[in-house]
């Protein structure tokens, strides 16, 4: 995530995938993972509140994996696993509401997890 809060994914700034010369063949600690790849306990998943509901689509692994580090949780990605996923199934490239989406549940995220106290945390 950059300082104005958008959320990059590895390899990939907007429509651009960066060419693979084996810089992801090492298990490192990530700041999110995508939904169409994500594997994680049902405990920790139930345990964080799983995915907001509100969101619908859009940002919801971004805040999910924000929840499960902040109650100390690792998200981290495994570079053996292959994942095939077609973009767009909820709503295509280009569809206002998908733009809409994106930048109310982006708001919605950071205000939720930079203000822990507007959840009802102390």
């Amino acid at each position: 995530m950059d300082i104005l809060g958008y959320t990059f994914c590895r390899g990939r700034i907007l429509y651009t995938t960066e060419k693979d010369n084996g810089q992801y063949d090492t298990p490192q600690d990530i700041f999110w993972a995508s939904g169409a790849a994500l594997f994680i306990r049902s405990s920790a998943f139930f345990g964080a509140g799983g995915f907001d509901p509100y969101f619908f689509a859009h940002m919801e692994e971004v805040d999910l994996c924000w929840r499960l580090q902040r109650a100390g949780y690792r998200i981290g990605y495994c570079p053996d696993s292959v994942v095939y996923h077609v973009g767009g199934g909820s709503l295509p490239q280009g569809n206002p509401r998908k733009l809409y989406l994106n930048f109310r549940n982006n708001l919605i995220m950071l205000r939720k997890n930079l203000h822990p106290r507007s959840n009802g945390s102390s």
